[in-house]
Order: structure tokens, then sequence, then C-alpha cells
């Protein structure tokens, strides 16, 4: 902005308008200026009086002393009423060490806008508790958990969807609560302690811009749903040989994996668990015994071997397998779903180890499109000496026209490598057994050590 005086202007008027526009900046500035109010607690005080009467102006708010939980709900009000955005707990110890249920739950809403929200807060060195929705959808970039921390509940972090870096779980935490950590879609990369023994349903649904999953050693249970809508741009996912349990849609969506390796106690591969996600190569393991509905929709390799030991195939497992030019089904096969292996346009050989065909389950009926669509007219259907027959009168294979009955089945030895076996590196024998930590002691021969076969 310009201003021209002239000589025969009155100098009344120049000195108005400078003072003019000296007060509009100060009003500006007086505007923009934080207001930070510290406040030494107590448990048993009047929080609200504490703070004063004029609360709803307080922009940053430092607790030091001791802070009970009913200074909670003041605190969220003048979050939700007023212009409080920042707080540094960091100060202070809470009652009972704990955030309470709710404890800074301010809308359900809160993380969408930039008003009446938390965008600041730094937690309580001594934590041990985080409750129930106490921490959720906050409005922060960074959050650091305190190294005392031990309990985190159910949807305790959840929609924290602006945290970025890396979410560090203490060591010590055995538990994750449900969708603890729902929608940090955000974060990076994530390192699981050492103590963690269980993740709960959802608990990181939606971690869209994590690139490698490293869980630890000790784990027990992936509960449902855990890893759904997510992971996209992880290629490996290698589960530790602790994990017995895997819930239902665990990994289920969208993901690209060029390796998963299954844990070697699991039996049963439940519904969606890697369902809508092409996997390229797998680790099974040796227990394995169901495959339910939908489990892995989409293999991609260019050999299908399936474990010895397995028992039952749901409906829809296996439904996509175009690029495979090999298929093996163990002997241990009993029961095989409809829409198994419904695509299979690259198929040279199926193996079919057991003398008897799998049976087919009531509700399948006998509609011959729910196996082996697209199939070459070339493809060669192998199975044990005097059991053409039987094959050839079950409906899920009646495609193939080229039947031969053998004693030659082969095992799932191709792409042998030779290559350098870390110390710490588990080694399995082909069929899925393991063979130990100790390369070198081993007996000479071919081993598969992360999901890749190498010869000793």
């Amino acid at each position: 902005m310009y201003i021209v005086l002239y000589k025969s202007e009155n100098h009344k008027i120049m000195k108005k308008i400078i003072s003019s526009l000296f007060l509009m900046a100060m009003i500006m500035t007086s505007a923009n200026a934080q207001n930070i109010k510290t406040v030494a607690a107590d448990f048993g005080d009047d929080f609200a009086a504490k703070l004063g009467d004029n609360r709803y102006d307080i922009d940053s708010l430092v607790i030091t002393g001791n802070l009970d939980h009913m200074a909670f709900p003041v605190i969220v009000d003048c979050v939700r009423n007023g212009k409080l955005t920042g707080i540094d707990l960091s100060k202070c110890t809470v009652e009972d060490d704990s955030i309470p249920d709710n404890g800074l739950m301010i809308s359900q809403h809160a993380h969408l806008v930039d008003n009446h929200c938390i965008k600041g807060l730094t937690l309580p060195q001594n934590l041990r508790a985080v409750g129930n929705h106490a921490l959720g959808h906050l409005h922060v970039n960074v959050l650091n958990l305190p190294s005392t921390l031990r309990i985190i509940d159910n949807k305790a972090f959840d929609f924290c969807q602006h945290v970025s870096g890396t979410l560090n779980i203490p060591e010590g935490v055995e538990t994750l609560g449900r969708e603890a950590f729902y929608d940090w879609y955000s974060i990076e990369s994530v390192t699981f302690p050492k103590s963690l023994r269980k993740i709960g349903y959802m608990t990181f649904s939606g971690l869209t811009s994590v690139k490698e999953l490293n869980l630890n050693d000790g784990l027990e249970e992936i509960g449902e749903a855990a890893f759904e809508r997510g992971l996209y741009d992880v290629k490996e996912i290698r589960i530790p040989e602790s994990v017995t349990s895997i819930g239902k849609s665990a990994f289920y969506g969208e993901k690209y994996l060029d390796l998963v390796v299954l844990p070697y106690n699991l039996t049963t591969l439940e519904e969606r668990v890697f369902g809508d996600c092409s996997i390229k190569e797998i680790v099974w393991p040796h227990n394995l015994e169901i495959m339910e509905s939908h489990c892995i929709d989409d293999y991609t390799g260019s050999s299908l071997f399936l474990p010895e030991g397995l028992k039952e195939i749901k409906d829809n497992v296996l439904q996509y397998v175009d690029k495979a030019t090999t298929i093996s089904l163990p002997s241990s096969l009993e029961s095989i779903g409809g829409n198994v292996l419904g695509r299979t346009s690259s198929l040279k050989a199926l193996y079919a180890k057991n003398p008897i065909p799998p049976v087919l389950p009531v509700n399948v009926g006998q509609d011959e499109k729910l196996w082996f669509n697209n199939l070459s007219v070339d493809a060669v259907l192998y199975v044990p000496v005097g059991s053409a027959a039987a094959y050839r009168d079950c409906v899920a294979f009646s495609k193939f026209r080229n039947i031969v009955e053998t004693t030659d089945f082969p095992t799932s030895i191709d792409d042998v490598k030779t290559t350098v076996v870390g110390k710490t590196d588990t080694v399995y024998s082909l069929d899925g057994r393991l063979a130990g930590k100790n390369f070198k002691s081993l007996e000479k021969g071919i081993y598969i050590v992360k999901g890749r076969k190498i010869t000793r």
C-alpha cells in the first residue's frame, strides 16, 4: 500500500494515518499470539477453578504435579468449546499412571477438522496404561509412547491418521487391544516389542504407508482383520513360528506379495486370511489340515505344491492359479470344495496323490464349471496306479482328457540355489518340516530358507 502526502496537507492527517496502521498491526500480532498456561495440579483439585474463568482462551496447556482422572473432562471441554489444541503432560503424574477410558476423546470426527481438536500432545513419562478410546481421533503429527507403557486398550489410539514416521511399541506390552491403531494411514513403519503376544481385532487395519512388516518372535496370536485394508507396498510377510492362530481376514485386501511364510504349527488357514491378495510363493505350515473359504484367492507362482497333511479345501480357495504349470495335491487330501483351482489356463500337469478322489461337499453340486476353467487340452492329470477310472468319474476332474497312472510323483524341488545362510535363519525340509537353525550341522541335501530352496 502506498500513501502519498503533499506539502499542503495537514501534518495531523499523516499522524492519524500512521497511528491507525500501528494499531492495526498490534491487533493482528495480539490475535496470532498463543495463550500458553502452566498449571500445577494436585489430586482432588477443582481443575476448572485452577484454569480460571478464561480457560476457553487457552491455546496450549502445560500441566505439572499430580493429575487425577476428574480433570480430563475439563480438558476435553476446553478443546471442544475453546481454543485449546496443545497439551503437555510430560511433567505430571496421572492418577493410576493411566489415561482413563474416553480420557481425551474429543469427537469421533475430530481427526477430520482443523479446529476443536488436539494437534499437539506429549504423554506423561510414567504412563502405564491407555484406556478404551482414551486418545482416539487425535490430529497430531508426532506421538511418542513412553517406555513405561504396558497396557494399550481397545481403540486406545484409533484414527490418529496424521501421525507419521515410526510407531515404537514399548517393550513390556503383551497385548494390543482391538482397533488400537486403526487407520494410522500415515505411519511408515512399526517396531514390535519382543514381549508382544497378541495383536487384536483390526488393531492395525488401514496401515497403507507401511512398506515392511517385521513381526516379533514370541508373537502367538494375530486377531481377525488385524492388518486388513493396508500393507499395500509390503512384498513379503513372514509370520513367526511362535504364532499358532491367525484370525479371519487378518491380511485381507489388495496386496501383491512375492513371499508368504506361514508358521510351522498352524493347522487352519481361516476365511479370507489372505483374501483378495496375489501371492507368488508360499512356505506352508507342516501341520496344515484345513483351508477355509477364500483363505487364498490368487496364486501367481509357476508351481503349486500343497503340503502333505492337508485334508480339506473349502469353497473358493485358490480360484486364480493362471500362471502355474504344475500343481500337486497331497495324498492326505480328502475333500475339495467348489471353485477351487477355478482358473488354470497355464496348467500342464496336475498330480493328485490320493488314490481316492477328494470328496465334494453336498452343497457344491455337480457343475464342472467350478473347477479347472480355461484348461488346455494338453493338460495331464497324474494319479496313483489303479485310480484313473475313479478320477475320470469325479466331476471335479472331468475336464482332463489325459489321465495317466503313475508311481513317480514329484516334490517341490525347483530353482535350487546355493546361497549363504545366516546363523539365525530357520531351515525347513522340502516337506515343510522344521530342520533347525544350524545349517552347517545338517546333512547334505536341499532345504528351504526364507522361502527359497537352497543346497547344502
